[in-house]
């Protein structure tokens, strides 16, 4: 049984119990409604994301090189399948050295950016600059015409770090919708950097409809077992859709399993039947299958890119066969505040 047997989503298979690629495009779907809902959003950082990694400093793997092969690979996919995807763009990423050092004129003095800085400063000290930014990023997302920029965040500082304020929160979504402007964007949702949700109650004042949830428990801050024991979980679910309406909490979603280090020894298998799972789920019982990842998993994993693509061909095979929508967060927060998420197909 080998990997193009797993997901064809229509409920049907052939006397041995596999569906291959080839047979699921001729197998007849059942004309039930459009219920399930497909989430895709990236975490666009470079080496802002382990800004206080003094790894960053030296030789690395992810380069300018190697983060436009990786961002340009997605494009390709997301273009094949004709699937849009909300990138979570932290705005240093999304600029250029001189932005930086006036941000860091304005921020610097704060202790928490001091610290946060120390280590990228190091690094431009050496003239390194690999990895840090990618000043033409937005404008190739909007240039696709279907994709969502979403802010991750000015400098990825993360909003649970102690002594973070309100003051500095307020300041760095209001410097970011200002980066975001002279780029042609309106943010309208958030990806909180490393997932640490805080000051949920400003994100209206700053046209923020909705943020990305966070499952706990399988983030980084878990314990190693719970997030192995939740990656082998054959059986995972599709979560329920938001009932807050503004700001709206979105689906925290899957983190597509990073092929590195230990989670290399997690089968790719268990990995593509877990999400197959997660889409028969959302497609019978009107749920949200939400899946995200860091553009450069691509570049640090094994095999990362195949499976990606894997992912997103049977989210695409069920689009087709008229029992998945597919939307961008924006427009996921626009049907709930709506009330329509369940009745049309956006």
């Amino acid at each position: 049984m080998n990997d193009d047997a797993v997901g064809a989503g229509v409920g049907e298979t052939s006397q041995d119990g596999v569906i291959s690629r080839k047979e699921a495009l001729f197998v007849a779907v059942d004309r039930a409604p459009v219920t399930g809902r497909f989430l895709l959003s990236f975490d666009c950082e470079g080496k802002w994301g382990m800004a206080d990694d003094p790894s960053v400093i030296g030789q690395h793997p992810i380069s300018n090189t190697s983060i436009r092969w990786a961002y340009e690979l997605i494009f390709k996919i997301l273009d094949q399948y004709e699937v849009p995807a909300t990138f979570g763009v932290v705005g240093l990423f999304a600029s250029d050295y001189e932005r930086f050092r006036l941000i860091d004129d304005e921020l610097g003095w704060e202790g928490l950016y001091e610290d946060w800085f120390r280590f990228p400063k190091e690094a431009f000290r050496e003239r390194n600059f690999e990895g840090w930014f990618f000043p033409d990023l937005v404008n190739r997302i909007r240039t696709r015409g279907f994709h969502e920029v979403s802010s991750h965040g000015l400098t990825h500082l993360p909003f649970q770090t102690p002594l973070v304020s309100e003051k500095l929160v307020e300041c760095e979504m209001r410097r970011m919708n200002e980066l975001m402007k002279t780029k042609g964007v309106t943010l309208r949702t958030m990806i909180y950097p490393r997932n640490q949700i805080a000051y949920t109650d400003l994100l209206p004042k700053y046209g923020l409809q909705g943020f990305r949830e966070c499952d706990l428990q399988n983030t980084a801050y878990g314990s190693k077992f719970a997030i192995l024991r939740d990656e082998l979980n054959l059986l995972k679910r599709s979560e329920a859709e938001s009932k807050r309406t503004y700001p709206v909490p979105i689906a925290s979603g899957i983190f597509l399993n990073w092929r590195h280090g230990p989670r290399r020894l997690i089968p790719r298998r268990a990995t593509l039947q877990r999400w197959n799972h997660v889409l028969d789920h959302a497609q019978k019982s009107g749920g949200v299958a939400h899946l995200w990842l860091h553009p450069h998993n691509l570049i640090t994993a094994r095999d990362q890119a195949d499976l990606f693509e894997r992912c997103i061909e049977m989210v695409a095979q069920r689009v087709k066969n008229k029992v998945m929508t597919v939307m961008t967060l924006a427009e996921y927060c626009t049907s709930v505040s709506n009330g329509t998420s369940k009745s049309e197909n956006i």
